[in-house]
């Protein structure tokens, strides 16, 4: 590899880790929006009746089908993140075998998740 291909290398992989800390970041603030959200359905449930805990319940499961969403979308972009960077390491080394290799340990790079989101 050469000096420009190792820099470009090393750019990227830098690029990759800021992508990947804020997939996590993003993750962590969604999991904690699911916890709220609980607590506030729990909450409801405790000082609500009739028709306002009907409403809020709603509410709180569209929320809560939309962070459900999100984390789909999360784990999705993380495996194209993890393809985009291995296509580059073929692209770059030549090395297909190695990556297929890589490949088989993190998985295919697809993303199977399916939402169904019904609106209520």
């Amino acid at each position: 590899m050469e000096a420009g291909d190792q820099d470009d290398y090393e750019a990227s992989s830098i690029l990759g880790d800021l992508v990947d800390e804020e997939l996590a970041s993003t993750a962590q603030a969604i999991e904690a929006a699911n916890q709220r959200i609980q607590e506030m359905l729990d909450k409801s449930r405790e000082d609500d009746t009739g028709v306002k805990l009907e409403v809020n319940e709603r509410l709180l499961d569209s929320c809560t089908n939309l962070m459900k969403a999100i984390q789909v979308l999360i784990g999705c972009s993380t495996d194209l993140q993890v393809e985009i960077v291995e296509e580059k390491m073929v692209s770059e080394t030549g090395d297909s075998e190695r990556t297929d290799r890589e490949g088989e340990m993190l998985g295919d790079g697809k993303c199977d998740n399916d939402v169904n989101i019904v609106a209520s």
